[in-house]
């Protein structure tokens, strides 16, 4: 099977971000099928004009590459533009690239684009992916504020839907999203969640020394980490507020912030404001997601957090799944699916948004509990290996695109 994956935002491993779609093109190549990755330099490379394309084979699938730049602090207008330019010069890529089934993942949704152009030119079928409700999250954080251009966002999410013989949805809230939408209609729904590398995580052992070497983290003391985008939607100044009484409950209490985005300046002038940079919290900008293994397995508590609106309860992050398969506790502070699965579970825990003041209570309680913490541990790692495990979301992957590339051939 000839797989075009499309991704604008495409990571290796080597590179700060998650690797979702590495993961998965890496395994879809070890099962035999020929994978060709479109996807986007995001920093300015030198030697290449915006027009040219660089090719890299890598781990047994090929990767073609687009100088366009992107950051999470550029203005929602640039990013905008940055999402139409891909599109343009990606559809023309993934044309010649001929495949039997064509697998486009968003954000941003303009990604159904260059899609839709190469189903029309080689009548290959389309499998695609819903990382996040657009617009419904862009219009919540108020990204979207005119109504033509939230006119054009779903109209855009329509076609995207449409075009589409089969969605992926990451979280069941977004996969609920996706078949009220009329543009979806009839069309099949799976849910396949953002993923666990148990390999990965597993094979790491903790290092303090390390951490206080190359990131001046203490060795002494309780530490918790949060390792993702620092953007409007995260609103990690949650933290460094609860940071500022969990002090004065555990003194001994290290935050590491590892990660960069738009509130980055905010989150480190709250911290600098209550004294707590250097002190209490330590932030590092980014770290390749090989280096988190051993940062995860040094941390006894890890977080994820965004802010209090109900489109972002559906979210299905990456530092979640991490945790999991490093069998960490994880807190977050929001309702949805997966407060659910850790309530069920024991997983983790929960603190109540806006609330920052009641979840140094909660995290202090955990902080003072080894014993709880290694039950919480033991039992994200079973649903990081029962339920979230990346070879197991590969697998229903790759049925679901064999399905989908049967469609092409019979067409």
């Amino acid at each position: 099977m000839r797989i075009v994956y499309l991704h604008q935002h495409f990571r290796a491993p080597s590179e700060a971000g998650g690797t979702r779609s590495y993961e998965f093109a890496k395994r879809l190549a070890d099962a035999g099928h020929d994978v060709q990755m479109v996807t986007a330099h995001h920093a300015p490379r030198e030697h290449l004009s915006k027009s040219m394309w660089e090719h890299r084979d890598m781990d047994g699938f090929r990767v073609h590459y687009v100088q366009m730049p992107y950051s999470n602090r550029m203005s929602f207008s640039k990013r905008i533009e940055s999402f139409l330019k891909f599109a343009w010069r990606s559809a023309g890529k993934a044309a010649v690239l001929e495949g039997d089934v064509i697998f486009a993942t968003s954000t941003p949704l303009t990604i159904a684009l260059p899609a839709v152009y190469a189903k029309w030119k080689t009548k290959a079928s389309i499998v695609f992916e819903v990382r996040d409700l657009w617009p419904e999250l862009p219009i919540a954080l108020g990204a979207l504020r005119s109504k033509p251009s939230q006119m054009a966002a779903r109209w855009l999410e329509r076609f995207a839907y449409r075009h589409a013989e089969h969605i992926v949805a990451l979280s069941p809230g977004m996969a609920d999203g996706v078949t009220a939408n009329r543009g979806a209609r009839g069309k099949p729904v799976s849910v396949i969640t953002n993923s666990s590398d148990i390999d990965l995580f597993q094979s790491a052992k903790p290092d303090r020394a390390l951490l206080q070497r190359r990131y001046g983290v203490p060795s002494d003391g309780p530490l918790m980490l949060y390792g993702g985008t620092l953007g409007l939607a995260n609103d990690v100044t949650y933290l460094i507020e609860m940071m500022a009484e969990l002090r004065k409950r555990v003194p001994a209490a290290r935050l590491l912030i590892v990660g960069d985005g738009a509130e980055r300046e905010k989150v480190e002038a709250a911290a600098t404001e209550k004294a707590l940079l250097g002190n209490s919290v330590f932030m590092v900008t980014s770290a390749p997601k090989s280096d988190m293994p051993s940062i995860l397995a040094s941390a006894d508590v890890c977080f994820s957090v965004f802010a209090n609106i109900p489109a972002l309860f559906h979210n299905s992050a990456n530092k979640f799944f991490d945790a999991l398969a490093a069998a960490k506790p994880v807190g977050i502070n929001y309702p949805g699916w997966q407060a659910q699965v850790l309530g069920e579970t024991g997983a983790g825990f929960t603190m109540p948004p806006e609330e920052p003041v009641a979840a140094a209570g909660i995290v202090s309680e955990w902080l003072a509990d080894a014993t709880r913490r290694a039950a919480a541990g033991q039992a994200a790692l079973a649903l990081a290996r029962e339920r979230f495990s990346r070879d197991l979301h590969a697998q229903q992957l790759e049925r679901i695109l064999r399905e989908v590339a049967d469609l092409s051939v019979s067409a």
